[in-house]
C-alpha cells in the first residue's frame, strides 16, 4: 500500500461515528470506542504506513428472506469501509446509469418499484432476470479492473483492492465479496454497471431497471425480450464471469403482475408477495412483543416505522388495519 495517506484523521473519526450509528455495540465495537481517540489514531497510522490488514470475518447463516452466509467484518474494518466509500462513492456514481436503483443516494427500493410501475403502464411484456449467487461469484480480476478504471489515487486503489480480493467464507478462490459489508454493496453495484450500458446502449432497451442483481426489462414484443435474455446471459458469462439464474428468467404480460423487490407490480396497483407478507407479520409481532416488555427504544421505533413504510407502498391498507 502506498505511503501517501488514503484519507485524513478527520475522515477516520467521521467514519467511526458512521460505523457505530444505530448498531448494537458488540465487544470489539465497545473496545474500539472506549479507547478513542487513540484507537482511531492507531488505525489511521496503519493506513498511512501500509501496515493495515483486515481482520477475520465473523460468519453466520440467516434464513430470512432466503438462506445466506453473512460474513461480518470487525468494527475497525467497518470504520475503514466507511472512510473508503466516503471517498469513492462519487467516483462510482459517475459509472452508474439512472436505471440502477440500489445502494445509491437518492435512489432505493421505494423509487425503484414506482419507476418499474411507470414502465409497466406503457409496455405489454416484462422480462425478469436474476444473477445466480451474485455476491458469492463476483470475479476478483474483473472487479479489480473496474476499480482500476475509476480510482486514480494509488493509496485508495490499493486499499480497495485489499477488500475486493479478500478471501470470503463460502466462495471459491478468486471469487466473491462478503455479504453485508458496505464496500461489498458498492463494489457489486459497480460490477454490473457494464451490463447496464450493454442493455441500454447495446440492446437499446428503453424501459429497464436494476436493483443490485435483480433486472427488469420491458417492451411490447415478447420474442424480442427473449432475444435480449439470451444476449444478457452471454454478456454476463463472457464479460463478467457470472451466471444468470435460469429458473427465474421469464417473460410475462404486465397485466399478470411483475415480481420485483418483494412486490407484485401491476399497472394500477402493487401487492406484497406471500413471502414478504409473512416476513412482515413475523417482524411486526416481534416489535409488539418487545413493546409489551417495554423494550422499544428510538432505534427499534425507527426500524418499525421503516417496516410500515415499506409495506405501505403496496395496496395493503385494509390488511394493515386488520393486523392492528
Amino acid at each position: 500500500m502506498s505511503l501517501v495517506e488514503p484519507f485524513t484523521i478527520e475522515a477516520v473519526l467521521a467514519a467511526v461515528r458512521q460505523a457505530a450509528r444505530g448498531k448494537t455495540l458488540s465487544a470489539d465495537t465497545r473496545d474500539f470506542l472506549l479507547a478513542m481517540p487513540s484507537s482511531a489514531i492507531a488505525l489511521h497510522r496503519e493506513l498511512c504506513d501500509g501496515s493495515y490488514r483486515p481482520g477475520v470475518f465473523r460468519s453466520f447463516q440467516i434464513t430470512d428472506p432466503k438462506p445466506r452466509l453473512i460474513s461480518a467484518a470487525p468494527f475497525r474494518d467497518r470504520v475503514v469501509h466507511h472512510a473508503l466509500i466516503s471517498e469513492l462513492e462519487s467516483l462510482f456514481e459517475r459509472a452508474m446509469l439512472p436505471n440502477s436503483w440500489g445502494c445509491r443516494r437518492g435512489k432505493g427500493t421505494h423509487k425503484a418499484v414506482h419507476a418499474v410501475q411507470q414502465m409497466v403502464r406503457s409496455n405489454k411484456y416484462a422480462l425478469r432476470m436474476d444473477v445466480r449467487h451474485f455476491f458469492e461469484t463476483l470475479d476478483h480480476e474483473v472487479l479489480v479492473r473496474l476499480l482500476f478504471r475509476r480510482i486514480k489515487s494509488p493509496s485508495q486503489l490499493a486499499l480497495a483492492k485489499v477488500f475486493a480480493t479478500q478471501v470470503v467464507p463460502g466462495s471459491a478462490h478468486g471469487k466473491g465479496v462478503a455479504i453485508g459489508n458496505l464496500t461489498s454493496q458498492h463494489f457489486a453495484n459497480l460490477y454490473l454497471s457494464p451490463l447496464d450500458r450493454h442493455i441500454v446502449s447495446g440492446l437499446r432497451c428503453k424501459s429497464y431497471a436494476r436493483y443490485m442483481d435483480d433486472l427488469v426489462l420491458l417492451g411490447d414484443n415478447a420474442a424480442q425480450l427473449w432475444e435480449w435474455a439470451c444476449a444478457i446471459d452471454m454478456f454476463a458469462r463472457n464479460r463478467l464471469q457470472l451466471t444468470m439464474k435460469h429458473a427465474v428468467t421469464s417473460v410475462t404480460p404486465v397485466h399478470a403482475g411483475i415480481p420485483f423487490l418483494g412486490f407484485r407490480i401491476y399497472p394500477g396497483t402493487m401487492r406484497l408477495d406471500s413471502a414478504r407478507t409473512w416476513r412482515f407479520l413475523k417482524r411486526y409481532r416481534s416489535f409488539v412483543r418487545l413493546d409489551a416488555r417495554g423494550g422499544i427504544n428510538d432505534h427499534v421505533e425507527a426500524r418499525c416505522r421503516s417496516l410500515l413504510s415499506w409495506v405501505a407502498m403496496a395496496n395493503t391498507w385494509h390488511w394493515r388495519k386488520s393486523v392492528n
